[in-house]
């Protein structure tokens, strides 16, 4: 069986038009909308991972 010939991912791609994209259209709803709390870099010592980072809030 001979093997299909692979294509090249950036010339097959449709061209697609950004020319009506909208820079941070989302931003505003996505900080309303999120639950996501960023910790200052010198915590990342004390929590390394999510998992710490609770109990630690819950300890409180």
């Amino acid at each position: 069986m001979k093997k299909s010939p692979k294509l090249d991912t950036l010339t097959s791609r449709p061209n697609l038009d950004y020319s009506k994209a909208a820079h941070g259209k989302y931003f505003d709803r996505m900080q309303r909308g999120t639950n996501i709390i960023l910790l200052a870099p010198d915590f990342v010592a004390t929590f390394p991972d999510s998992q710490s980072a609770n109990e630690a809030l819950r300890s409180l």
